[in-house]
């Protein structure tokens, strides 16, 4: 199984259409900040599940910060039985941003960041504004560190549980001068280079982002795809032509998953 968890970048937001969460569009107001379906079936993750032949599981969803990423990767693997066909791919998104248990709401968390935009409860308000307040460079560096320690963590332990992963930045990238360096195994894309984010790859490469800027069409992603691929085959020890492979049905949150939720 191919399992992708990030932000909007993983998510595909905007990747053929004007939709980061799947409520912006009418149709879909009962998904919530899931992806938005018509934008999956063009994301790097999906591309990479078709051509593998495997089952494919999205979580990734738009403003996402590192602490729902690992939150919900990790309950992923805790209620999956069968973890030695799985395969974790984790675009990490900014450090600033954060994640507060709310039980008011209905998914029980809400995601915040330091660009002072975020919709919180009214009775919310004057925190966030503090909470904004103090994301300071300083702020920023501390965050740097220890998110750097913590996805050092999650990768031993993965290794240790032989569960095969591929991690990346999506837009900032570790600063050595802050956080050091780890041993990453080739499981880590270039942690501590900014070009080697998904944003500046997909930039680097002359893609061009749609509307405002931020997100990557369904031709960037499918060139970022083809950049994945060799790695997430190095791990799967695919050595054959992809013709060999045994066929598997696909299971995303495109149907099956997402509409038992």
């Amino acid at each position: 199984m191919i399992y992708v968890n990030g932000d909007s970048h993983c998510a595909g937001a905007e990747a053929i259409n004007d939709y980061c969460f799947a409520q912006d569009d009418p149709r879909y107001l009962a998904w919530g900040s899931r992806a938005h379906p018509d934008n999956i079936p063009y994301t790097f993750g999906y591309k990479l599940a078709t051509t593998l032949n495997q089952p494919f599981l999205l979580e990734a969803e738009s403003g996402s910060s590192n602490d729902r990423i690992l939150r919900t990767t990790k309950s992923f693997i805790e209620n999956t039985k069968n973890k030695k066909d799985m395969f974790i791919i984790i675009g990490w998104t900014t450090f600033e941003r954060e994640e507060w248990p709310i039980e008011e709401i209905e998914n029980g968390y809400i995601q915040i960041s330091a660009g002072g935009r975020d919709m919180v409860p009214e009775w919310m308000e004057e925190e966030y504004k503090n909470w904004v307040i103090k994301q300071t460079p300083d702020m920023h560096k501390q965050k740097e560190i220890l998110w750097h320690n913590k996805i050092n963590e999650f990768h031993l332990e993965l290794k240790e549980q032989n569960i095969k992963h591929l991690f990346f930045n999506t837009y900032w990238h570790l600063r050595t001068k802050n956080t050091g360096m780890s041993e990453w195994h080739d499981q880590y894309i270039d942690p501590y280079d900014r070009d080697s984010t998904f944003y500046f790859w997909c930039k680097n490469k002359g893609f061009e982002p749609r509307k405002e800027g931020w997100h990557y069409g369904a031709d960037a992603h499918n060139a970022y795809f083809l950049y994945l691929l060799d790695k997430v085959k190095k791990q799967y020890n695919i050595k054959t032509g992809l013709t060999d492979m045994p066929k598997r049905s696909i299971v995303s949150k495109v149907n099956k998953t997402t509409m038992r939720q």
